[in-house]
């Protein structure tokens, strides 16, 4: 096993909350029926951050905000 396997952890909810894992994948691998019953898991893993979206990702979504937010009457 090189350093780069050892790096990834094994848990789903640990490598979601660190975008190594599509929430629909570690949805399927944990075996949750729905998001809901991920999202209580997630809450209730106490020494993980809540997940977010890259920078770029807010960054576009702000840009995109303030657009429509001046376009509205």
């Amino acid at each position: 096993m090189n350093d780069r396997e050892q790096e990834i952890p094994s848990d789903p909810l640990v490598c979601y909350s660190r975008g190594l894992l599509a929430r629909d994948k570690a949805i399927r691998l944990l075996g949750f029926r729905d998001y809901p019953e991920f999202l209580v898991a997630l809450g209730d893993a106490d020494h993980l951050p809540m997940p977010s979206s890259p920078p770029d990702k807010i960054t576009e979504q702000l840009e995109l905000f303030v657009k429509l937010w001046n376009e509205t009457p």
